[in-house]
């Protein structure tokens, strides 16, 4: 009996997942629910290209939905399989709809994948498993359609001194003039230091032709350690001129009642930029991070997002000549929740979450001026639990 145990397990695991899904729709199916738009400022035509996804909750029930261009979708309809594909990120359901075989097998981390209008490159790293809590045998898998002559640039590669790193995985991929570049984080075996580092693969030869290393991040030191990201741009498989790394200091420090918080002490920014393969550190201001939920690159320029009570206020830092400039956005509701923020050439897309209300705002960037603002609300919404829960913003 204990050998089949396993396959025991997931058989009632599904079955049960099935069930619950099924009951859930026949229960979410007895409820009516029905949104309007209501258009406060500008064109509704502002929303073309943006595909918001999310559900509505109310008490013991929810349905899931897609707004794209404004016209809002739910899945009343949709088998479990289909159900299960709301989970991949659009893009990922893109993909797979306009190159299904070259997406065959490929893992759904949007960070893995870059296109332009010439290519789709996939860049993955595959690590065995050595059963002593770490991995080994470190390898890269690298995967380019040519889309026009329709062929594929397939090849592996052994990471360079792969001992000294417990595990690695892909941040970014970017291809320029002929050079595929795999931005990864490299988590350092025993005390040595995680390191964000950048392998660049000349796709004529198929070989590798050089490394850097970008930042270090040091552990947990005393009450001190480092906790690091990309700095995303607006859709994580466009080209991008500029690639940012940031850490943060973290401590642990002792209240007055005797109970320990962490506190951040600043964080440190370096920018590589793809022409000239050179890394720069940024000397952008400690509270501008510091104050700010959120952040995004376009182009050459970061962007800091900070809340108001009235809504936001965007501060933008140009990687080239280093000025900063400022610009307020009013939100068209109170009810702001937790706002996700995207974005996509001169213009921020900004919606609320986790609330009874889903406020929708576009900015251009350039001037601060607001494009357009709307509000989706629930005719007749008055439980104490009813609320938006937004899980992605796509602007294709």
């Amino acid at each position: 009996m204990k050998k089949y145990w396993k396959l025991l397990s997931i058989t009632i695991i599904a079955v049960l997942a099935i069930g619950t899904f099924y009951i859930q729709k026949a229960i979410a199916n007895e409820n009516s629910l029905e949104l309007s738009l209501d258009t406060v400022s500008g064109e509704v035509a502002e929303l073309k290209g943006m595909e918001i996804s999310g559900g509505y909750f109310d008490n013991y029930w929810n349905k899931r939905f897609t707004i794209t261009e404004g016209e809002l979708e739910f899945d009343n309809n949709d088998s479990f399989i289909g159900s299960l594909e709301r989970f991949y990120q659009p893009k990922i359901n893109q993909l797979i709809k306009d190159h299904r075989s070259f997406m065959r097998g490929k893992n759904s981390d949007l960070a893995g994948f870059y296109e332009d209008e010439q290519l789709l490159a996939y860049a993955n790293v595959d690590s065995k498993w050595d059963g002593q809590s770490r991995y080994k045998d470190h390898n890269f898998e690298i995967d380019v359609l040519q889309k026009g002559e329709n062929e594929r640039i397939t090849f592996e590669q052994k990471v360079p001194n792969q001992q000294d790193y417990r595990y690695m995985y892909v941040m970014d991929v970017q291809v320029q003039d002929g050079q595929l570049s795999i931005f990864t984080r490299n988590e350092g075996n025993t005390d040595a230091p995680t390191e964000f580092r950048v392998y660049r693969f000349d796709l004529a030869s198929e070989k590798l032709i050089s490394e850097d290393k970008l930042m270090n991040l040091v552990g947990m030191n005393g009450e001190k350690w480092h906790e690091g990201y990309l700095v995303t741009t607006s859709t994580e498989t466009e080209p991008t001129e500029n690639v940012v790394f940031a850490k943060t200091e973290m401590e642990e420090v002792e209240t007055e009642y005797e109970e320990y918080t962490v506190e951040e002490k600043g964080t440190e920014y370096v920018a590589y930029n793809l022409s000239t393969m050179e890394k720069t550190e940024l000397d952008i201001p400690a509270d501008l991070s510091t104050d700010s939920f959120n952040e995004l690159i376009l182009g050459s320029t970061i962007y800091f997002i900070q809340r108001t009570e009235q809504g936001l206020t965007v501060i933008s830092y140009n990687l080239e000549n280093e000025q900063e400039n400022e610009f307020n956005v009013d939100f068209p509701s109170t009810d702001q929740g937790n706002m996700i923020v995207n974005g996509k050439g001169d213009r921020l897309y900004i919606v609320g979450g986790d609330s009874k209300e889903l406020p929708i705002t576009i900015v251009d960037v350039n001037t601060g001026e607001t494009l357009y603002q709307g509000i989706y609300k629930k005719k007749g919404a008055n439980g104490v639990n009813q609320f938006f829960l937004i899980d992605n913003i796509y602007i294709k």
